[in-house]
């Protein structure tokens, strides 16, 4: 989970003070937990996401942004452009008004 390690880089946090604020908060989050979770060497479970956005005051759905939606490409409206300047052009050639 990369956006996690920007999360915590954006807060300025260390695996440590995120260990530490946990504890605070009666939450076990070891500086370990986060590594592995951020090198992906292990999925967390839902619980220890929703520990970790406790820490760092922010929600789960905060971890797993919105994909944004898939948006036309200049060369594909190019494209299609074309393709309708062609089905216009054929529109007036000799013989397509019979």
């Amino acid at each position: 989970m990369l956006l996690l390690k920007k999360m915590l880089k954006d807060a300025g946090l260390t695996y440590l003070q995120v260990q530490e604020k946990g504890k605070e908060l009666g939450l076990k989050i070891s500086q370990v937990t986060l590594s592995n979770i951020i090198k992906g060497k292990t999925s967390p479970k839902v619980s220890t996401i929703e520990d970790i956005a406790a820490i760092l005051g922010c929600h789960i759905t905060d971890f797993f942004p919105a994909k944004p939606k898939a948006e036309k490409t200049i060369d594909s409206s190019f494209e299609a452009v074309i393709k309708e300047l062609q089905e216009i052009k054929a529109s007036f050639s000799p013989g397509s008004h019979e």
